[in-house]
């Protein structure tokens, strides 16, 4: 019927996407992170991409996930790739869904 086949970079896409909907939407969560600076923003949604693709490229490399990753020079130019698809997937719904009023009262921005 349908031919689906799950990438690294659907995986990252997922997460980054996740994500978003946690930092904007879990209840606490939304409101703490909303009192963050923009730049502490931006870090924090950073560092959980980068633990994200790390996760998927170490599990790729010992067959945890059947993705196909090679554990070599060309796995960590097919990581910065997952690294970018997750990035884009976070910050692109990060920035179109609504925000709630409890975050938009919680902001110092």
């Amino acid at each position: 019927m349908f031919d689906f086949k799950v990438t690294a970079e659907l995986i990252a896409a997922v997460a980054g996407v996740t994500i978003t909907l946690l930092f904007k939407y879990f209840p606490g969560l939304n409101v703490w992170f909303a009192k963050k600076l923009e730049a502490e923003k931006q870090l924090w949604m950073l560092v959980m991409m980068i633990l994200v693709s790390g996760g998927i490229f170490g599990g790729g490399c010992i067959d945890l996930f059947k993705v196909n990753i090679t554990c070599s020079i060309q796995g960590g130019w097919e990581l910065a790739g997952i690294l970018i698809t997750g990035i884009v997937a976070n910050q692109g719904v990060f920035r179109i869904l609504p925000t709630p009023k409890k975050v938009k009262l919680a902001r110092i921005d």
